[in-house]
């Protein structure tokens, strides 16, 4: 089972050759490593980036100990960079086990033609300041446990379940992979005693480590309710006799923050994950009271925004949709996600001059953008530009052959031209090799329809409509079908 952490490769693409570090901060075991080491490796690779081009070093490998000094880190990388023009992507985890990491970091930086990504977790890396230690060339990307909408994208089966195993366990990759509770249980209690608490208390060199601990479990006790230092230091006082003073218990929530343990709860978050819970579960219109809630207490919110923005396309509210998207992109004129979704509703109203200049701002942004280009591809699919649809489409496909969005593409292409074998070949692929969508299964249906498979056809169209695909084209279908 793999977590796909889309946001976060969508961060790193955003991110890529911009001549900063890249920080990758976050609480231990959320899937920093695994970010970097498997999502960010493969992405790489998928998009021409050779092996040899890719330099990962994990420090807390004993093989890799000589590699903790400076001058043996910075000879061997030396070693493996020759300038031919094509980048270096260069990855270290467990940084702070470096001696002097941060002026090591800021050395690679005066190197031509590399590409740097850092992240590490102890108490000498896990703190808020750590961006700043770097002097203006970081680029933080924060990574958090995982959302309840990317557990589900995985795990799947029952939503209901699936909600109370994650409210009651978390969002850690690790704990969603055990299968009892019990596991699960003593997961977490091993990871907090002897990992998180051990490092708050030994960075900040704490007295009274029994007080951090008991302010712990206090806060836990009440999350999402207001925090009131002194209300806790009377508790301290009356429940324990035990003297902590509000200066000390303010400082000890600093120092819990600090390291990404607990942050303070926005109202706004809370709404936009119900209403993304309330999506799922095809609650469309409470979804949307949710996502505008939330708008109304934080209306510059970009991952607000994108998800009513989509919400709206799901519900056919196409000029509610690219205002949202329009509202986003003047935040972040750069998003290539928004980009390609409003270029896509441009498509359905027919303004393909609109569509296309969004398709080309993707690709001022990112070069090697795969939406970018597939835009490009739908484009002249749209305006009857068959053969130069599938050129593309060819082109991209002998590029990335894992992009299984391409191969959706040119079967949709395939069926329109009438080349109903080549659009199956295309369609069995991705059902082969990726998790096919609602899409996906309606135009395996259609292309069924043109086969004759009457029978075979109605039980995809079914599918998609369980998946959630719009009911009224689905009813069309089955008409189709009988």
């Amino acid at each position: 089972m793999v977590f796909e952490r889309k946001k976060y490769l969508d961060e790193l693409i955003a991110g890529r050759g911009n001549g900063l570090v890249k920080i990758i901060t976050g609480v231990r075991r959320c899937g920093k490593s695994f970010l970097l080491f498997e999502i960010w490796h493969n992405w790489l690779l998928e998009h021409g980036v050779a092996g040899n081009h890719i330099i990962e070093i994990q420090l807390d490998d004993f093989r890799n100990k000589r590699l903790r000094k400076p001058d043996a880190l910075l000879d061997y990388i030396d070693s493996k960079v020759v300038d031919d023009g094509n980048p270096y992507y260069i990855v270290l985890d467990e940084v702070q086990l470096i001696e002097e990491f941060v002026e090591v970091i800021l050395s690679l930086t005066h190197m031509r033609n590399v590409d740097v990504y850092v992240s590490g977790s102890n108490s000498r890396f896990l703190s808020s300041d750590v961006v700043t230690e770097f002097r203006g060339r970081g680029d933080e990307i924060r990574i958090w446990p995982l959302t309840f909408d990317e557990y589900f994208s995985a795990i799947g089966g029952d939503i209901r379940k699936a909600w109370l195993d994650y409210y009651t366990f978390g969002g850690l990759p690790q704990v969603a992979l055990l299968e009892t509770e019990e596991k699960k249980t003593d997961y977490l209690r091993g990871l907090y005693e002897t990992t998180y608490l051990r490092d708050v208390i030994e960075r900040n060199h704490l007295r009274n480590p029994e007080g951090m601990k008991e302010l712990v479990r206090v806060l836990a006790s009440g999350i999402g309710s207001s925090t009131n230092p002194t209300r806790i230091a009377n508790t301290f006082q009356s429940a324990q006799g035990v003297a902590i003073k509000r200066d000390t218990i303010k400082q000890y929530i600093d120092y819990l923050k600090d390291s990404f343990l607990i942050e303070e709860a926005n109202n706004y978050a809370l709404l936009m994950n119900l209403g993304t819970i309330q999506r799922r579960q095809g609650k469309l219109e409470d979804a949307l009271l949710s996502y505008t809630a939330a708008l109304s207490r934080h209306p510059n919110n970009e991952a607000i925004l994108e998800n009513r923005a989509g919400l709206y396309t799901e519900m056919g509210e196409i000029e509610k949709a690219t205002n949202d998207y329009n509202a986003l992109l003047i935040l972040n004129p750069h998003h290539q996600e928004a980009l390609y979704c409003r270029a896509m509703l441009h498509l359905q109203h027919k303004n393909y001059l609109l569509a296309e200049q969004d398709f080309d701002k993707i690709l001022e942004v990112n070069e090697k953008s795969v939406k970018g280009r597939l835009g490009h591809a739908i484009l002249e699919k749209l305006r009857g530009n068959y053969d130069e649809s599938e050129r593309i489409f060819n082109y991209l496909i002998s590029e990335m052959p894992r992009e299984w969005i391409l191969y959706e593409g040119r079967a949709d292409l395939y069926f329109m031209m009438g080349k109903n074998a080549r659009a199956m070949a295309d369609i069995n692929r991705v059902f082969v090799e990726s998790t096919p969508t609602a899409a996906l299964y309606v135009l395996r249906g259609k292309v069924k329809l043109a086969q004759y498979e009457k029978a075979s056809a109605a039980l995809d169209f079914k599918k998609a409509e369980d998946m959630g695909y719009d009911k009224t084209t689905i009813d069309e279908l089955m008409k189709m079908a009988r």
